[in-house]
């Protein structure tokens, strides 16, 4: 609120200024997030309408856990709906059972950011399935564990219906694994790869960052090598009948540095660099059965140059609309040269906004708002990324000190053992 806070340069910070009290306002120094310490207090069933037109996501959504404590290090999501609380089993079941009687829908996703991690989702999943059989109405989960598990769990809510089947690795490397805390081996990924194409899945479909801190070139080259793998794998486990139809796709985003995780101090790949590994990813991928895709660098750029600015992107984005920017996320009205004039009008260079390292020791400008994390977590969080150091989930081991329960006086809620 400009009226309570102002900008200040003062001190050491980024060239985007940090923000503290005006002078005389009774205001804290820092607006922490409200937290649902209770998350089974509250109703699983939104009050929406079902509208007439079909939907892209056309079916009841049931929000399982909220928060996710795995700690990669390039997640805001991670790191801001900390810290994990379940829904019990009963409560689940209950509303998904409810919630299609209400609506008429023929399709529930159980959702979070880890819905497979949930405590009690093998019991979950068993009951939904044997409340709804002969009903036609399908159960999905929108996100699997890279492990034998969510393997299982997947498998437990596709009937016969196993199109395709989707895990993120997120790197090709296990340096770079280890870099942004992923927790995830090789072995895992073949474990995983292993199960599912012997449970009757054809297609398989990777996640990858490129451009994350640290990252050289073979590690771009190492998710081609991967994805390969993966294939090859994949046809020595199937029948010979099935070998034909056995494919693995790859999609590669561009790492974009964002706030309140560690990663918030690294800037984004040179645009040249990006497109430069993007034709080296391509060229290292060696079986045509394998198809990559790759987010545009172009807008990479614009969601880089949102996500580490100030209040000095305002005017940016107010002009860059005024100039026509709209629904820039399809690629058919996304114009590079609409938010540049918009930048140089209002004397910001895109590129250095950014290409230019934050150090450690400066001010930034979103830390007057936080989700709980401190400054002190994240900061060692940085430092054990350059050394390869990985961190644990606190819902599996013990607390890992990033200082969400005590300052927002909130705790991890389980309501079973984690698998």
């Amino acid at each position: 609120v400009p009226s309570l806070y102002e900008v200040r340069y003062d001190e050491p910070c980024s060239p985007h200024g940090y923000t503290v009290p005006r002078e005389g306002k009774d205001v804290p120094p820092v607006v922490y997030k409200r937290v649902v310490e209770d998350f089974g207090a509250t109703n699983p069933l939104s009050q929406s309408c079902v509208p007439y037109a079909q939907l892209v996501h056309d079916r009841l959504s049931i929000e399982i856990l909220r928060g996710c404590a795995r700690g990669c290090r390039f997640c805001q999501a991670g790191m801001t709906y900390r810290p994990v609380r379940e829904r019990s089993a009963d409560q689940i079941v209950s509303s998904v059972i409810q919630g299609l009687e209400k609506t008429g829908y023929d399709e529930v996703s159980l959702t979070s950011l880890s819905t497979t991690d949930h405590s009690c989702i093998r019991d979950v999943l068993g009951r939904l399935n044997r409340r709804l059989e002969d009903t036609g109405i399908r159960v999905s989960i929108p996100s699997q564990r890279l492990d034998s598990f969510g393997v299982d769990m997947a498998e437990s809510v596709a009937g016969e219906k196993k199109g395709g089947l989707t895990f993120a690795p997120e790197a090709g490397s296990q340096r770079m694994r280890d870099i942004i805390n992923k927790n995830v081996t090789e072995e895992d990924v073949d474990r995983a790869a292993k199960a599912a194409f012997e449970a009757g899945w054809n297609r398989m479909k990777l996640y990858f960052m490129m451009g994350l801190p640290g990252e050289r070139d073979e590690d771009i080259v190492a998710i081609a090598n991967l994805a390969d793998h993966v294939l090859e794998l994949g046809r020595s486990v199937v029948p010979k009948a099935r070998r034909g139809s056995i494919s693995v796709s790859i999609s590669v985003s561009v790492f974009i540095p964002k706030a309140a995780t560690p990663f918030q101090w690294c800037p984004q790949l040179d645009y040249d660099d990006v497109k430069r590994r993007q034709k080296l990813l391509v060229t290292s991928v060696r079986n045509r059965a394998v198809r990559v895709h790759y987010h545009d660098a172009e807008t990479s750029l614009i969601e880089a140059a949102l996500s580490r600015a100030g209040r000095d992107m305002t005017p940016v984005i107010i002009d860059a609309w005024r100039a026509g920017s709209r629904f820039d996320a399809w690629v058919e009205h996304f114009s590079l040269d609409n938010w540049k004039e918009a930048a140089a009008k209002n004397g910001i260079d895109l590129n250095e906004l950014v290409h230019l390292p934050y150090e450690l020791d400066w001010h930034l400008p979103w830390e007057h708002v936080s989700p709980g994390c401190s400054r002190g977590f994240l900061e060692r969080e940085y430092r054990r990324s350059l050394e390869g150091v990985t961190t644990p989930d606190c819902t599996r081991t013990s607390c890992t000190g990033c200082g969400i329960c005590p300052t927002l006086h909130a705790k991890n809620v389980l309501v079973g053992d984690r698998a």
